[in-house]
């Protein structure tokens, strides 16, 4: 339909596309159901793999040019190459990915992502000698310094955040809050309250019929009162927020690491096919990597 360069052209923009609506879906659908990486990662390849049988058969199974004979593409070499692109990009890469996406949402690892075509060229053009002028290094780095910004701006407003947390804990267990009392009762829950072992210091707020509790500095428990309730009474032994403390940055940090090695781990991937997948159609080159990936981890799985 169309020219091969326009063809390339478009499938270039609407690979991201794709990618980024699978992203919020999986992360929708599976993150919440608790499945693991692996396993999504060998459902996907089984089920992209079947899809790529049929495609076979419906664009004459395996060979881009139809005059040229399969014996010169389907070498051992070839497909051994091709088989070693898989376990590159999609057995350890795609899990790896897919990992990131768990522990980082679609949002930072498609920011990372970004990074992903220029690898490629990047390792195209020491590898396989390919041209890349000026304006694909200055795109390069205009996109690494772009993804460098996003990620230090995100890790300053997480340790603004953090910090922030920390401040309010370390100056009381406690956020007073206040509820309408009886001012005829006032010095008898002062009193009553000392006695209790609250040694809270009672003071009017300003407004009519109000009066702030403050906990000793040293009270590990916070009450929050209010107008429906007497008082609550929470554990303020954790901060259940892992994007403040140092678990949620463990938790970054693994995510992090998934999705840079995955960035590495599919560029060379890509390069491996591009030099060994010569001949053969992009059907016959994703059955031949998905559905390798797919009976080495369903394999796995079965041990």
């Amino acid at each position: 339909m169309f020219s091969p360069a326009a063809d390339g052209i478009l499938s270039a923009l609407l690979s991201p596309l794709f990618m980024t609506i699978g992203f919020f879906i999986w992360d929708a659908r599976w993150t919440g159901s608790g499945g693991s990486a692996f396993a999504l990662n060998m459902y996907k390849c089984i089920a992209a793999s079947s899809i790529f049988v049929v495609m076979c058969f419906l664009r004459g199974f395996a060979i881009d040019d139809p005059s040229a004979s399969s014996s010169s593409s389907f070498t051992r070499e070839n497909v051994g190459y091709l088989v070693l692109s898989s376990t590159l990009g999609i057995i350890i890469g795609d899990v790896l990915w897919l990992e990131g996406l768990r522990l980082l949402g679609p949002k930072r690892v498609i920011v990372i992502d970004s990074v992903r075509p220029f690898g490629a060229a990047l390792l195209g053009w020491v590898v396989l000698d390919e041209a890349l002028g000026p304006a694909a290094f200055g795109g390069m780095a205009l996109t690494v310094a772009g993804v460098g910004i996003v990620a230090w701006e995100e890790g300053m407003t997480e340790d603004d955040d953090a910090m922030t947390t920390t401040t309010a804990a370390t100056r009381g267990n406690v956020v007073p809050t206040t509820r309408p009392v009886d001012r005829r009762r006032d010095d008898d829950d002062v009193g009553r309250r000392t006695a209790d072992g609250l040694g809270g210091i009672d003071s009017l707020d300003g407004k009519e019929g109000a009066v702030v509790v403050a906990p000793r500095p040293d009270d590990t428990a916070r009450v929050s009162l209010s107008a429906d309730e007497n008082s609550v009474v929470e554990n303020d032994g954790d901060n259940r927020d892992g994007d403040g403390d140092s678990a949620g940055r463990g938790r970054r940090r693994r995510g992090y690491a998934c999705t840079i090695v995955n960035v590495f781990a599919d560029s060379a991937g890509s390069l491996l096919t591009k030099m060994h997948g010569g001949g053969m159609t992009t059907w016959s080159i994703n059955l031949i990597r998905f559905g390798y990936a797919g009976v080495v981890l369903g394999g796995y799985r079965r041990r």
